[in-house]
């Protein structure tokens, strides 16, 4: 070959062992919108032709065409057409969200921070103006507590796709989240959707920034207080009542109080998160109970001066993760 510039066909690629653990996590399509969950996934030259042609790819660059009505929404803008990416490796898996379809757009700032979102709209009462409002609350009540944001920008995209009212599915992808709830949803499932992007949001402090890397014991801190956080922030938002804050609190001691391993050590259940769904839901529950129980005790032995925030923080601080 005498160029630097190729064009071959590719096909969605859902090899990666992972990639079948959350619906969010694959390629996703139908009549309204195409979804590509990380972007070098889909971009999958056949192997064989790059091996019998000597062909090392450095880089890959897409270029949609779009049906009218479509809108191009990604990590990387809205209505960008053309992207430049990494060759797929499981490293490269997280390097960001493509969506094409009928999606409406906003753009704002929380704190200075830059953010868009993207949403496919469902039949319900919840749409845009009150995923925009999440994400903003969900940012700024993470900002007061850290006072800083580890992303220098930050793109939501939500999907009300699916045909049961109560099933989500959420993950957060470098600087950016996707969620997928409902076609339609009443007040008590937009609160959980809603908890999710508080979740997927508090994840960039518990989860980014105090990565857990390979120490499988300390998953129940990064998911089971971010679970606590995400009602939390939600409270002192005002995004729910405290009456609604306790529900949340106690569906999750509930889910505790019935759960076959609820005498389990949390660093138990967190080594068997990938290997047994009881002990995957206890990281959850269990690590949102117990940081609920701490929160409580911090803020009763300092008279309300101190509080778990503050356990958070000075995490950050002495492990100097950035």
């Amino acid at each position: 070959l005498n160029t630097t510039e190729i064009i071959v066909d590719y096909i969605v690629n859902t090899q990666f062992p992972y990639s079948s653990l959350n619906m969010v996590r694959l390629p996703y399509r139908d009549d309204h919108h195409l979804y590509f969950p990380a972007s070098s996934v889909f971009i999958f030259p056949d192997e064989q032709y790059l091996n019998e042609n000597n062909v090392e790819i450095q880089k890959i660059r897409i270029q949609f065409e779009l049906p009218a009505g479509w809108l191009a929404a990604s990590s990387w803008g809205t209505d960008k057409l053309t992207f430049e990416l990494d060759p797929p490796t499981l490293d490269t898996l997280m390097a960001g969200l493509v969506g094409v379809g009928y999606y409406s757009a906003n753009s704002f700032t929380a704190n200075d921070l830059p953010v868009e979102t993207a949403v496919l709209s469902g039949q319900g009462e919840y749409q845009d103006a009150e995923v925009t409002q999440a994400v903003k609350q969900g940012l700024k009540s993470a900002y007061s507590i850290f006072h800083f944001f580890p992303i220098p920008k930050f793109f939501a995209m939500v999907h009300f796709i699916n045909e049961q009212p109560g099933r989500l599915n959420g993950n957060a992808l470098g600087w950016s989240i996707n969620l997928n709830g409902g076609r339609s949803l009443d007040r008590t499932q937009w609160l959980e959707l809603a908890s999710h992007i508080f979740a997927e949001i508090f994840h960039h402090w518990n989860g980014h920034v105090l990565n857990r890397g390979e120490d499988k014991s300390i998953i129940w801190f990064t998911e089971g207080v971010t679970n606590y956080y995400r009602v939390k922030n939600m409270l002192t938002s005002e995004l729910i009542t405290e009456e609604e804050s306790f529900q949340f609190l106690s569906k999750e001691l509930n889910r505790v109080f019935h759960s076959s391993r609820r005498e389990d050590k949390l660093d138990e259940l967190s080594r068997d998160y990938y290997s047994d769904r009881t002990a995957m839901d206890l990281t959850y529950s269990k690590g949102c109970c117990v940081t609920f129980a701490l929160d409580l005790l911090i803020k009763k032995i300092s008279s309300n001066q101190r509080s778990f925030d503050d356990v958070m923080k000075r995490m950050i601080e002495r492990y100097n993760y950035e």
